[in-house]
């Protein structure tokens, strides 16, 4: 299930697996989704839930393949304790800053200026770093 809460250009992504611990996804999901006044180019702009939380969702792979679709790719997130679902996700999905069990915010963390962006997809223009203190 795709909860949107705005639509971003920059399309970032949370998922909530079955062994997440439910109030740190669902406070690090509010975090990335709402704050800041949705003015983060990171803010969280899908979540997907898998079925045994929240039905009718979908499992992780079915949650990457569909953001995997999107034109987009700037940061995802997710939260699960399973170690497989961790390197699932690291692995296969196609955005650019990844974080996992981030109570503080889902898809949020990075700051330009402190850590560089890599472009992915269509979220950049380069397909280069930026906005890091080592830029060039």
């Amino acid at each position: 299930m795709s909860i949107e809460a705005g639509k971003s250009r920059f399309e970032s992504m949370g998922a909530v697996e079955e062994s997440a611990d439910l109030d740190k996804a669902a406070e690090g999901v509010m975090k990335s989704a709402y704050s800041l006044g949705r003015q983060k180019c990171s803010a969280c702009s899908r979540v997907y839930v898998h079925k045994k939380v929240e039905a009718p969702v979908d499992s992780l792979e079915e949650a990457v393949g569909e953001f995997n679709k999107v034109n987009y790719g700037l940061t995802a997130g997710i939260f699960s304790r399973d170690e497989r679902e961790l390197q699932y996700f690291f692995n296969e999905i196609e955005t650019d800053v990844l974080y996992a069990n981030r109570r503080s915010g889902a898809t949020t963390g990075a700051w330009p200026g402190v850590q560089s962006f890599c472009d992915w997809k269509k979220s950049g223009s380069t397909g280069k770093g930026g906005c890091g203190p080592y830029y060039v």
